[in-house]
């Protein structure tokens, strides 16, 4: 029975230093918040502690040392030389030589401009492979934070068709970020015409145009036979304008001409 009473005297006296010391070290903080606004960043609390070692807040992005003021048992604490944040859940720290306080809390800018960005993807689109890409809506504002869109989502996303002939197109005026580029696709026939005359044989190839109708891109490769004096001849050549034209001198007499490229033949002309 002696040794259960000099116990409980023993948890009371602990009690009751710990209770001490932690009024020693007491922080009551005034206008709590769950969120808090950044812009207007300031923090008051009734202190009981001796010396302040320093201040820190932790945001999402970085860590920020705060200036404070320690005068008749209030502390003040000021907002960080910023003008913004990247919004999210964030803690205060205030240390002193033996002892770190956490305060944590939920830190947001005030309502600020945002941009609604509208992203393109793939940001190359060739008729061979797809005639449609990805659009992305969403708005970010000038702390590069994510703000909802008017029905309360992040994003919206859709698939668009292209149909557009060959060039640089902006979804944003003048938004690079916003910029897609439709390129030719292959050619879908190889039409061939020869005229003859007396300065020779006019030979064309084209006009070689993609599945929606775009020309063929230039340099594009021309794999070329052709028969003449019985001799069977083959040359390459680069589209230019969607065409490869060349002429052969009379004393070549053509019987026949063929063309391919990538793959596709063309049929043969006589």
């Amino acid at each position: 029975m002696k040794k259960i009473y000099i116990h409980m005297v023993f948890i009371a006296l602990l009690f009751t230093e710990l209770s001490c010391a932690n009024k020693e070290g007491q922080l009551l903080w005034l206008n709590e918040s769950e969120r808090v606004v950044f812009q207007n960043f300031q923090m008051l609390f009734i202190s009981s502690i001796p010396e302040i070692k320093d201040v820190r807040l932790y945001t999402t992005a970085k860590p920020f040392y705060l200036n404070y003021t320690l005068q008749h048992d209030t502390l003040t604490i000021s907002k960080p030389e910023a003008e913004g944040i990247i919004e999210g859940p964030a803690v205060l720290t205030i240390n002193t030589e033996d002892q770190t306080h956490y305060f944590e809390f939920y830190l947001t800018n005030n309502k600020q401009f945002a941009q609604l960005i509208d992203y393109r993807s793939p940001k190359t689109v060739n008729p061979d492979s797809i005639l449609e890409h990805q659009q992305i809506i969403h708005r970010i504002d000038e702390f590069r934070n994510i703000q909802n869109l008017n029905d309360g989502k992040l994003f919206f996303e859709q698939m668009l068709g292209v149909t557009e002939k060959v060039g640089a197109y902006y979804a944003t005026e003048n938004k690079p970020i916003s910029c897609y580029y439709l390129q030719a696709g292959s050619a879908e026939e190889i039409p061939i015409s020869v005229k003859k005359s007396t300065n020779g044989s006019a030979i064309n190839i084209g006009p070689l145009k993609d599945k929606i109708g775009n020309p063929v891109s230039d340099g594009t490769n021309v794999n070329i036979q052709y028969t003449a004096n019985q001799i069977r001849f083959k040359r390459s050549s680069v589209v230019l304008d969607g065409e490869v034209r060349f002429t052969l001198p009379p004393e070549i007499r053509i019987s026949d001409v063929t063309a391919e490229i990538a793959g596709l033949e063309s049929i043969e002309v006589l």
